[in-house]
């Protein structure tokens, strides 16, 4: 008859050995185990770190094929308001320029100008500055989406060499299925959190305390290049919110620099502009 000696080595033996092919079979299935990639939702950046006292001046360059008649016709001066990017260049401040494609199309030269200047950056706002949903800003409705961001790709890159990177709704107006199109374009959706309220404002001051104050930490602010009926203090509203915002210890980056360490799946607050 057995010992107790034996009978407890016995049971050790078998529960060890159980447990061995127990994890044998546990480490195989999960190695053989395929485990689907979780989709990851297009999002909107409408500002940078908070932690840090970086923000982003950026500016639109519109232009509608109405705005384009009219600047051809006559009836508007111009649709460039070079002063902006002369304040830029005398208090050596960095911004990030979204252009229409219409805009670089009449604009040929000065758009590979600005492309040109280490100060800038230049983005993607649409073709003909159409709206991606209803009841955007009176903006007429776009009528084909993707051609709106490819085209003007392509528009850019032939008149500078560079492929932007970033995309900006005419308007601010979109769905969720619009930044699908833009992710699958290889742009990405950039929005604001601090607006300047310049278009077709003529108080300069007015201009000046929306910026001052609702500009914080890592804030993208949104301005347009425009001038004359369009945007017609932006210009003189510029140079005093540069200095304020300079004495209040913000540091004025391009987009690039403003969202190098931005969570990609991140998503903000957005403001109409």
């Amino acid at each position: 008859m057995p010992s107790k000696k034996y009978k407890l080595i016995l049971i050790t033996t078998l529960v060890l050995s159980a447990s061995f092919f127990s994890c044998t079979t546990t480490k195989t299935a999960d190695t053989t185990r395929i485990t689907p990639q979780k989709k990851i939702t297009p999002t909107i950046i409408n500002h940078g770190n908070r932690d840090e006292k970086n923000i982003s001046l950026t500016f639109d360059a519109d232009m509608t094929a109405s705005m384009q008649k009219k600047l051809f016709n006559k009836q508007i001066k111009s649709l460039y308001d070079k002063k902006i990017t002369d304040t830029l260049e005398q208090t050596g401040t960095p911004a990030t320029i979204f252009i229409t494609g219409l805009w670089a199309q009449t604009y040929p030269e000065e758009t590979k100008s600005i492309s040109q200047n280490p100060l800038y950056e230049i983005a993607n706002h649409s073709l003909t500055h159409s709206g991606f949903t209803k009841n955007c800003y009176g903006l007429t409705i776009v009528t084909d989406k993707n051609k709106e961001l490819i085209e003007t790709q392509k528009i850019l890159n032939n008149l500078t060499g560079i492929t932007p990177k970033y995309f900006r709704f005419p308007g601010g107006c979109y769905e969720q299925k619009d930044l699908e199109i833009v992710n699958n374009a290889e742009l990405q959706a950039i929005g604001w959190d601090a607006i300047s309220g310049d278009a077709f404002q003529p108080n300069s001051q007015k201009i000046i305390n929306n910026v001052l104050n609702r500009t914080t930490n890592g804030s993208i602010i949104v301005m347009h290049l425009n001038g004359a009926h369009n945007a017609p203090a932006t210009s003189k509203a510029l140079p005093t919110i540069i200095k304020k915002l300079k004495e209040k210890g913000y540091t004025f980056v391009k987009l690039s620099e403003l969202l190098k360490d931005q969570d990609s799946n991140a998503i903000f607050d957005f403001q109409k502009k």
